[in-house]
């Protein structure tokens, strides 16, 4: 084998070797932000929904944008904090009374009362729940207790939510300029291709008469 087939072949293992370090450094990347890009995916989707209410709203009522677009943002956000009161907070309010009844709910349990312990009876588990009945008592005590861990999550939950709105609020702000610009760059890579190399305009052959240029 020459020397000249001996630097192909290390130039081609080493354009490899890149490729697939290259490939995994972007799925490392993706999957360290893969939070922020959902948060991203979710700010589109809610600016692709209400850009069309902003334009209404700034042709009819309001001319300024910005606060076309805060009137718009506002009324969704009272829309939707009004229908997650109408299913959360009967949901929590459920959740509440049953880590309050949770000790009375595991004695009746343990003494086969109640429907806890009518069903526990009936599938067979009342021996299992006596027999581990501190060991349920102590998780049901926990309940009680403030997590860590649902501390982080309501947090994390907020900052998420904070993030999405401030995204898709600016979103759906710029929107006319990304569309100018995205519209001034299409337009200038259409006119590039119809120029040479010296900057001037070719003629079209009559074979290409009908062409894109």
């Amino acid at each position: 084998m020459s020397t000249a087939d001996d630097r192909s072949t290390a130039r081609s293992s080493l354009i490899v070797i890149g490729l697939v370090l290259a490939t995994a450094l972007g799925l490392a990347l993706l999957w360290a932000t893969r939070r922020i890009l959902v948060w991203i995916l979710i700010a589109a989707f809610f600016a692709v929904a209400l850009a069309p209410l902003v334009d209404l709203l700034q042709r009819r009522l309001v001319r300024r944008r910005a606060l076309a677009t805060l009137l718009v943002f506002l009324a969704a956000f009272v829309l939707l904090a009004g229908v997650a009161a109408l299913i959360l907070v009967p949901l929590l309010d459920e959740l509440g009374r049953f880590v309050d009844r949770a000790p009375e709910l595991l004695r009746d349990a343990r003494a086969g009362r109640g429907p806890l312990g009518q069903f526990l009876e009936r599938v067979g588990l009342l021996g299992y729940a006596r027999q581990h009945s501190d060991q349920i008592q102590q998780y049901g005590g926990r309940l009680r207790q403030p997590a860590v861990g649902l501390v982080r999550g309501v947090a994390e939950t907020v900052a998420g939510l904070l993030t999405i709105i401030v995204l898709a609020y600016l979103m759906v702000l710029e929107a006319p300029r990304i569309s100018t610009a995205c519209s001034a760059w299409s337009g200038t890579a259409r006119r590039g291709g119809c120029t040479g190399s010296g900057g001037r305009v070719h003629a079209p052959s009559p074979a290409t008469s009908a062409g894109t240029c």
